[in-house]
């Protein structure tokens, strides 16, 4: 008697549990699509990211090297007049008449 009401207890029970574990095993599914669905969107935004920081390192560089040019530029000019100042003066003083002699 005991393994009939076993049996029939098993039979009955048995499409209960077949119905819980196929919802938990639907539930399972659907929260792994959503959480690769969450991994996506994450790649999409590390990818975003990844483009706009090399955009930002190339414009960093660009601007750089504007500047580090404008300022050599700047420098050589600079220098440039220093020369020409320094021989205008050479050049004076070599075309002064001497102090106390005159024609």
């Amino acid at each position: 008697q005991p393994a009939i009401y076993v049996l029939m207890l098993t039979q009955r029970v048995q499409p209960l549990v077949k119905r819980r574990r196929d919802l938990f095993n639907g539930d399972i599914e659907l929260r792994i699509q959503e959480l690769q669905a969450v991994l996506s969107q994450l790649g999409n935004k590390v990818d975003g990211l990844t483009a706009f920081y090399s955009a930002t390192v190339e414009e960093v560089q660009r601007e750089f090297s504007e500047a580090l040019l404008r300022q050599r530029q700047d420098l050589e000019t600079g220098i440039q007049m220093r020369v020409a100042e320094h021989y205008n003066t050479l050049h004076q003083q070599n075309n002064r008449p001497e102090a106390g002699f005159s024609d």
